[in-house]
């Protein structure tokens, strides 16, 4: 029913990114058809001795090698279409289905691993031809760090970078390593997804081999809830990103008493912050270059009045001392 010259444009298109879409792949049987159809035979029939019988699609052949188009992988969608039998059963589909992707697929570019990866992909026959050409990676810090070491060998041209904060208790050290081995990184994103209040940021160290990417960084979108990560490194961090094209901090890190020679950036077109003062803000827009195309300033005039409240409590204090 459709004109075969626009079904062979389209269908290569949509199914470069076929987990992107706002549906429930849980209930999408057709999927799990088309994965049991690619499937090798030998792991066809481990699944009917196993008492598993798959999907099964109307036609001897399909009329495209769909998966051949994609060139991402999201875990926890393709874990969420992989649901049926045993935890034992779901691992060793899990594992087909990406070993299925790396044969097919001809360049992965995108990679989002969400919290429940349990394979190490990076071990497969074929993860080094296809891992090499990433370019954009999601992850949350609960992942085990060695996963992020195993990465780090094959993936070093990432160019966008998205790391959801999990829990203060994680060990950062792969995430660093992967960070540290990147030579193209254009955009990097941090979230917390948890509140705290402690006194010792545990993921400094991440925002320090960051800085080493200044150089090459046009984006950086910051959304912390460490309350009390305010002076000590980001602020210090944040003025070194002089080729920044996008800057978005959300959380309390104050840009405030920085000469404005330091703060200079000439190719920014976004400007999002949370805690800024407004002379540190007029100090931005004015080294801005004229390219600024949208500025939010959140909280500036709770921190002028803040100050100001600061600046006449000591000069109270200073008085009653002369006294």
């Amino acid at each position: 029913m459709i004109n075969r010259l626009c079904c062979e444009i389209v269908v290569p298109i949509l199914w470069r990114d076929p987990w992107r879409y706002s549906i429930n792949y849980k209930n999408k049987n057709y999927l799990l058809a088309m994965i049991g159809f690619s499937l090798p035979d030998n792991i066809k029939e481990f699944l009917n001795s196993q008492g598993i019988q798959l999907p099964s699609i109307l036609h001897q052949s399909l009329l495209f090698d769909y998966f051949s188009f994609c060139e991402s992988i999201n875990i926890d969608i393709m874990n969420s279409i992989i649901c049926i039998g045993s935890s034992f059963i779901q691992f060793s589909l899990q594992q087909e289905f990406y070993n299925l992707i790396m044969r097919k697929c001809s360049e992965l570019k995108y990679l989002d691993m969400g919290s429940s990866i349990k394979h190490q992909i990076y071990y497969f026959p074929e993860a080094k031809a296809h891992l090499k050409s990433l370019c954009e990676l999601k992850c949350e810090t609960c992942i085990n760090y060695k996963f992020f070491y195993g990465l780090s060998r094959i993936c070093q041209n990432i160019q966008r970078f998205v790391i959801i904060n999990i829990s203060p208790k994680t060990v950062y050290t792969g995430l660093i390593k992967l960070i540290e081995v990147q030579k193209n990184l254009k955009y990097f994103e941090w979230r917390d997804d948890f509140l705290a209040n402690d006194n010792l940021c545990p993921y400094e160290e991440v925002f320090l081999m960051l800085e080493k990417k200044a150089d090459i960084l046009n984006n950086l979108v910051i959304n912390l809830k460490y309350r009390f990560f305010v002076h000590s490194t980001l602020q210090k961090i944040i003025l070194k990103f002089h080729k920044l094209k996008l800057l978005m901090v959300n959380g309390y890190v104050l840009i405030s008493k920085e000469p404005s020679s330091m703060l200079i950036y000439p190719d920014l077109e976004i400007l999002h912050i949370d805690y800024i003062t407004i002379s540190a803000a007029s100090s931005i827009i004015e080294n801005s270059g004229g390219n600024l195309k949208e500025i939010l300033l959140f909280n500036t005039l709770i921190l002028n009045i803040i100050l100001m409240k600061n600046l006449l409590i000591l000069f109270v204090t200073f008085i009653n001392i002369v006294l």
